[in-house]
């Protein structure tokens, strides 16, 4: 029994539609996020839990190759069921493959839609497939096995219900697929089924027939796969809806009785991800209830998600106090061990103290720059205020050093709006370095600096491009090639211009480029290893990293799947990539920071255009294919070096320092807003064969106060207590270290009197300034 590891996202490769024919049984995996089925292509979830375990059947998506209507990801292609098994929602095992249709005398094909109940000691697989003569039709049939997991044989030795026993259903012989089954606290068994009309009826005792009539339920926007459950006396008729979007979605109704009346809730869940279909299962298991179902974002061995090639996802499922069930997002970490919207462990997303977004990362020397956007603190809802760009620095992937503000809207004396300054690029030519900004609703500019860290001024007083018959002049990224600068960019819509040697004037007309599968904004073109990748934020919304290729730097671009699929955790997001010290790296937007604002205040969660940015290791396959990457909060970079501590070093140099600001004045750039309580991190530093001392610059102290040198955790040993008295003006303070030998994490706790004000992230009240720092050694 071989054992596979699967930890939120998995090493895939991904490529254009091909027959999934993977066959692995008998293996054992463990899944911290969705889709939680990963080894083979999985659709139409029905769990069954029976004692400690729950079982999951699902149809095995196989899409069609090349038959005509049905080609490639569009087609369906199913034929046999699968199971898998756990005891944790956590380890699964798969079983293989369990039963076919062709196991059935009378059936030619297509596994559709399945449950299995238990039933009288017994268990009972009720399935939908294409019947051939004398039915010709969809048909249900019904196999019993002693086991669960099998094996599993034709019960009736003929279909269950046929397409003549539903003459009254809208889809004539496609009526009778997607059965569920519920036994009654009573012992009576009941099944609802059907494609376009949803039918219920009462089975016999022996599940040999119908015992009654064929009743047609009402239910708004019905579709297909319904699922029925009881909880505390209610009843739940659950199934895929048409959702607003022209894919399926789910809805529900509730009733008193099974052959009473049902009353329509309305929506349970949006539509799924990259699937024009969904299907609801639902199943309380170790005092929780779980609802599974599909999307269309798994690759499996080069072979990309899609409606025909669908992935068995799960959600956690509440109730209101009144029995109706909370709606239900769908989303990419599922039910992840400690589900949470913070890590647990501090370190993403990488920059706490402002809100930033749209990281556009360089390499210059030995040095990653990473230029963002600037959310500002007071911004509200779903409305922007971006007034500057900021610069951090880093040479190991941890510990980032803040710069502060290098450019704002203020350098564009012909900007026409005060707010707008959306996401840049900084590229480096010519021993001078070029920022193209977008100025929303005025165009692309450019500004030039002698160095990264500016002062980076308008060269032109002009925007580069603006077209003004519209706002889609947004997301600039640059690209050079055999020594040729492309500008691309665009929302909804991709363009591209040849810009001058001199990188501030366009080369010839603008290019409206045919946009990739799933575009909405953000480009990021680059080449590597003589292929050209145009990164980008996905369909909105939410938005996930979606990737193309193409075989030359204005395409066409052809698309190849996710590099992070889309989740409602960050909505809106933008890539950035870069290589570095042997490495990739991806980075990325999210509101990850804002959510822990709110978690970290006890406060329901309340949308605000105030994003943060985090970033991940991201690796390329043998072809040059983008591996998936997990969501930021499910990965962790390790350090590509030690840090140096024996150097003057800016307080705003951080691996995390959460509740604090950082703000700037003429002597340069501090953290403020500290609190009693409050650390700030940094991760992997080397004090070699040791340090003797360590110095503070720190300024308007408010009160007498200390910083404890922590080694490895904020909790962890003592090397050196800094005491600070009160004092206005700026002032080194220091103090004698010992013990701090080798390399360790190192915490910079900060006490003081308790602050009597409530909760506020962006607050800049504080004990103090904090402005730079440096160890001494021995």
């Amino acid at each position: 029994m071989k054992k596979l590891i699967i930890a939120a996202s998995v090493v895939l490769s991904l490529c254009s539609c091909a027959v999934d024919n993977k066959t692995a049984s008998d293996a054992d995996f463990t899944i911290y996020a969705n889709p939680i089925i990963r080894n083979r292509h999985t659709s139409d979830p029905a769990p069954l839990v029976v004692g400690n375990t729950l079982y999951l059947y699902a149809g095995h998506d196989q899409c069609y190759e090349d038959k005509p209507g049905f080609e490639g990801q569009y087609g369906y292609n199913l034929t046999e069921w699968v199971l898998y098994s756990t005891q944790d929602m956590l380890n699964w095992k798969d079983h293989g493959v369990i039963l076919k249709p062709t196991d059935f005398e009378y059936a030619i094909g297509e596994a559709w839609a399945s449950q299995v109940i238990e039933y009288k000691g017994k268990y009972y697989f009720f399935t939908s497939m294409q019947a051939g003569a004398p039915y010709n039709s969809k048909v249900i049939g019904l196999a019993v096995g002693d086991s669960p997991t099998g094996p599993f044989k034709d019960y009736l030795g003929k279909p269950l219900v046929t397409d003549d026993m539903t003459d009254n259903g809208e889809r004539g012989w496609w009526n009778d697929i997607d059965p569920t089954v519920l036994v009654d606290d009573d012992g009576s068994v009941w099944m609802s089924w059907g494609n376009g009309t949803c039918f219920l009826a009462k089975l016999t005792e022996d599940l040999t027939g119908i015992d009654g009539e064929i009743k047609v339920i009402e239910l708004d926007n019905y579709v297909e796969g319904p699922w029925l459950h009881k909880k505390d006396g209610m009843y739940y008729l659950t199934y895929a809806s048409m959702g607003r979007r022209g894919d399926e979605a789910i809805e529900y109704a509730t009733a008193t009785s099974l052959d009473g009346e049902w009353t329509c809730q309305g929506p349970l869940t949006g539509s799924a991800r990259d699937s024009f279909t969904i299907h609801p299962g639902i199943a309380n298991f170790i005092d929780n209830w779980y609802l599974f179902y599909h999307n269309g974002t798994l690759s499996v061995d080069g072979y990309g998600g899609s409606s025909g090639r669908r992935s068995v996802s799960v959600e956690n499922l509440e109730y209101n106090e009144d029995g109706t069930m909370k709606f239900v997002t769908l989303t990419s970490q599922g039910i992840a061990p400690a589900t949470s919207w913070h890590n647990s462990y501090e370190g993403m997303p990488i920059f706490q103290t402002k809100y930033t977004a749209d990281p556009s990362p360089v390499v210059i020397n030995d040095t990653i720059f990473i230029y963002t956007s600037h959310d500002e603190d007071d911004a509200q809802g779903y409305g922007f205020k971006m007034l500057n760009w900021i610069l951090y620095t880093t040479t190991d992937m941890v510990n980032f050093t803040e710069h502060g503000v290098v450019a704002s809207l203020d350098a564009f004396e012909w900007k026409q709006r005060d707010n707008g300054a959306w996401a840049q690029q900084v590229i480096p030519r010519n021993g001078k370095y070029y920022m193209y900004c977008p100025l929303h609703g005025n165009g692309i500019g450019v500004l030039v600096a002698d160095s990264p860290y500016g002062p980076f001024v308008d060269p032109i007083g002009a925007p580069v491009v603006w077209q003004k018959e519209h706002w889609e002049d947004i997301d600039p990224t640059v690209l050079i090639d055999d020594g040729q600068a492309y500008m691309t960019w665009g929302n909804p819509n991709v363009y591209c211009v040849k810009l001058n040697e001199d990188m501030i004037s366009a080369d010839g007309e603008i290019m409206k480029l045919t946009a990739p599968a799933h575009y909405q904004e953000g480009p990021w073109t680059y080449k590597r290893d003589g292929k050209y990748y145009m990164a980008y934020a996905s369909t909105c919304c939410p938005e996930g990293l979606a990737y193309s290729m193409a075989d030359g730097p204005t395409g066409p671009w052809n698309y190849k799947g996710y590099i992070m699929t889309p989740t409602e955790r960050d909505r809106g997001t933008h890539p950035g990539i870069v290589d570095y010290k042997g490495k990739s790296f991806i980075f990325g937007q999210d509101y990850d920071l804002l959510q822990l604002d709110f978690i970290t205040a006890g406060e329901e969660y309340k949308h605000n255009e105030r994003r943060s940015v985090s970033a991940a290791e991201m690796q390329y396959d043998a072809d040059g294919f983008i591996q998936e990457v997990p969501y930021w909060l499910e990965t962790k970079i390790e350090p590509l070096e030690n840090f140096n501590p024996y150097q003057r070093v800016k307080a705003s140099t951080i691996a995390w320092a959460y509740r604090m600001v950082t703000r700037q004045d003429e002597a340069g750039i501090y953290v403020t807003g500290i609190d009693n309580g409050d650390f700030i991190s940094l991760r992997s530093v080397d004090f070699g064969d040791g340090a003797s001392s360590f110095e503070a610059v720190v300024s308007q102290v408010k009160t007498d106060c200390t910083i404890e040198i922590r080694l490895d955790s904020k909790d962890g040993k003592v090397i050196g207590t800094v005491p600070l008295t009160a004092i206005d003006a700026v002032k080194a303070f220091s103090c004698a270290v010992k013990g701090a030998k080798g390399v360790h994490d190192l915490f910079f706790v900060f006490n003081g009197p308790e602050s009597s004000l409530p909760f506020n992230p962006t607050s800049t009240d504080g004990l103090f300034q904090f402005r730079n720092w440096e160890f001494t050694q021995k």
